[in-house]
């Protein structure tokens, strides 16, 4: 299985203005790139956002396996999804229908457990009373249509997914060996997710 995501971080709220009134001001302009990862089996390509601040000269992308489905966007992404087999079994198995539409629910410490996607999501300690709840519209052949859900782990939030283009050939190719690299320079620079353990 292959995935292939671009992430953007959208911040709404600007910062207090007293919030960088300091002698050293940190550069936080890598928070406007987007973060691009692509996963083939079990490895992950990163390359954007905080790891783009991370990359030794000549290289684009950080290579990772195990690696994660996307990396510090994932936070901010969808946990659930219904294109992944394994997930949309569970789904499905949990939801109540009405019509063309089944609704459920799952704490998020289960979704891990159960959800292939998610265990290669999920890269933060789960809450044990964080629950994720989703709406899924199937279209009349009974293919996923349209995710809506809503999950609580500390701040709540909405993310919706549309999927088209079923049964259309895709082509997800690992980038050039020669931008890759698995070495990240400066260790005192922002979190990143270890390689998953599960």
């Amino acid at each position: 299985m292959a995935s292939d995501i671009t992430a953007r971080l959208n911040v709404e709220d600007e910062p207090p203005k007293d919030s960088f009134d300091t002698e050293e001001k940190e550069d936080l302009s890598f928070m406007e790139d987007p973060e691009r990862t692509i996963r083939i089996g079990r490895t992950s390509y990163v390359r954007g956002f905080i790891v783009g601040t991370l990359m030794p000269k000549g290289k684009v992308w950080w290579k990772q396996s195990p690696g994660w489905t996307s990396g510090r966007s994932a936070m901010l992404g969808e946990l659930v999804n219904a294109a992944d087999p394994g997930t949309l079994k569970m789904m499905l198995a949990k939801s109540r229908r009405s019509g063309s539409t089944y609704a459920g629910e799952i704490t998020l410490k289960e979704l891990v457990k159960l959800s292939p996607w998610a265990r290669t999501t999920v890269w933060w300690g789960v809450n044990d009373k964080a629950v994720v709840r989703w709406k899924l519209v199937v279209s009349a052949s009974g293919l996923p249509h349209r995710l809506t859900t809503y999950s609580s782990f500390g701040d709540k939030k909405r993310a919706e997914i549309r999927y088209t283009g079923w049964g259309r050939k895709v082509s997800i190719k690992a980038p050039a060996a020669t931008t890759v690299t698995t070495k990240l320079k400066g260790a005192d620079r922002p979190f990143l997710p270890k390689a998953p353990n599960r």
